[in-house]
């Protein structure tokens, strides 16, 4: 049975399987892995940079959010449904 192998496996067992001969590495594919590799690590790095500014930004939204009269309004209104429930369940208030 023959193995199946990618470009990039195809050299590494060249390479491997040839360890005393020059490094076997067709057009520069060396190179251009190393090349895509920086990319991707660099790509990775703008990624989580972006990612921690939207969340950080997100967070800055919430608090101000927070501190606004509509959410302490908001806050009151579901306090009150809240004791509403809680005394309605106890039985000790009649919505009448």
């Amino acid at each position: 049975m023959t193995e199946s192998y990618t470009p990039h496996q195809f050299i590494d067992k060249i390479n491997q399987d040839n360890p005393s001969s020059p490094t076997f590495d067709p057009l520069g594919t060396h190179e251009l892995r190393q090349r895509i590799e920086d990319n991707k690590i660099q790509s990775g790095d703008i990624l989580a940079q972006a990612g921690q500014q939207v969340l950080a930004d997100e967070q800055r939204k919430q608090q101000e959010y927070l501190n606004s009269p509509d959410a302490k309004i908001a806050k009151a209104e579901q306090e009150i449904q809240d004791m509403k429930a809680w005394l309605l369940a106890d039985q000790t208030y009649t919505p009448e």
